[in-house]
């Protein structure tokens, strides 16, 4: 009987700290829907810089092109993407007032329709809520590192 209760004393603490660490992280909530619209792998490097702009990987990367539609109220939940993701918010007649909310921490800029902001494996854990009145639209292109996934969904949500 001492056994089993110095086995649950010692395991308890444990399970605890994983309970509590899983309710950290964030799910999204609210529809959310994502489309592959294209996918490659970029094998060769590249050092470009033109027109002010420079582009440069050492390594193979990977490309995806999304289109994900949050409904009103929808939240992707706190995540990190590891390399670059570049988003626009879509500009389509029907979705006037379109606009997202991006948090990076404890901080927050809300983007309209035809409105575009960059998303890096540098930043900290961040999160996007559809805080308008229709679907919000993004078109995302995500730049990984070729053994890299697109989204890391398991960051804890920052204490503010």
């Amino acid at each position: 009987m001492i056994k089993r209760l110095l086995l649950a004393a010692s395991v308890l603490p444990i399970v605890a700290a994983i309970v509590a660490a899983a309710a950290l992280a964030t799910g999204s909530t609210g529809t959310i829907n994502r489309e592959n619209l294209a996918q490659s792998a970029m094998t060769e490097s590249w050092n470009i810089n033109t027109d002010r702009l420079r582009f440069f990987n050492k390594d193979e990367v990977k490309l995806l092109v999304q289109k994900v539609t949050y409904a009103p109220g929808a939240d992707s939940g706190w995540h990190l993407h590891p390399g670059v993701v570049l988003v626009t918010v879509a500009n389509p007649p029907a979705l006037t007032g379109a606009q997202v909310t991006r948090y990076v921490g404890c901080t927050s800029h809300t983007y309209s329709a035809g409105q575009s902001f960059i998303e890096n494996g540098e930043q900290v854990p961040g999160k996007i809520t559809n805080t308008g009145s229709v679907d919000a639209v993004l078109y995302a292109t995500f730049i990984v590192p070729a053994d890299a996934a697109f989204s890391d969904a398991s960051p804890p949500a920052p204490s503010c």
